[in-house]
């Protein structure tokens, strides 16, 4: 099954799916995060929301189509700051001029890279659809959660987490 779960992974989940009815905006993804359970593996994978051990990934969804776009870790919970994973993660695969919506967590980026609402470089005619945006993208993360993907537990060891191998490499893939 996990091999299935791997190429769907790679086959649909496309970062150039952005793209798609680009609307000429230089804002095409939203960016969230979601945790995953998994078995008893200590503290260094300790998560607070599940009071047991967690993986965290980062998801990137087409605003204009609502697809998930990018997938990033998974990652052990305090081991990188969202920044921090923005930064090793998406920021180097953005376009000249191109910028994700993200909550304020992201704020140190705005305007360059994010636009966040409730940061300074929020415009207030902008604020309405980066909230819907937002919005949208926790439905899609509720949405995981009804369909019991992120309530089952990841029962493999964790070597065979499929995306990357983050929750294993203390440098954070070594990238500059």
């Amino acid at each position: 099954m996990l091999v299935v779960i791997h190429f769907l992974a790679l086959s649909q989940i496309l970062f150039k799916n952005r793209f798609k009815d680009d609307n000429g905006s230089n804002c095409l993804l939203s960016v969230d995060g979601v945790d995953f359970k998994v078995p008893n593996h200590g503290r260094a994978y300790y998560s607070h929301k599940f009071k047991g051990s967690g993986l965290y990934y980062k998801v990137g969804l087409s605003i204009q189509k609502g697809d998930i776009c990018w997938l990033f870790g998974p990652f052990k919970f305090g081991q990188y700051t969202d920044l921090m994973i923005f930064w090793k993660g998406l920021k180097n695969e953005l376009g000249r001029g191109e910028k994700v919506v993200a909550d304020g967590i992201y704020g140190a980026e705005a305007p360059l890279k994010v636009r966040a609402p409730g940061t300074i470089f929020s415009k207030p005619q902008n604020q309405a659809m980066e909230k819907r945006v937002l919005a949208r993208h926790e439905h899609c993360n509720r949405r995981m959660k009804q369909w019991a993907i992120l309530r089952q537990e990841f029962r493999h060891d964790l070597s065979r987490c499929f995306l990357c191998n983050c929750c294993h490499d203390s440098d954070l893939h070594s990238k500059g």
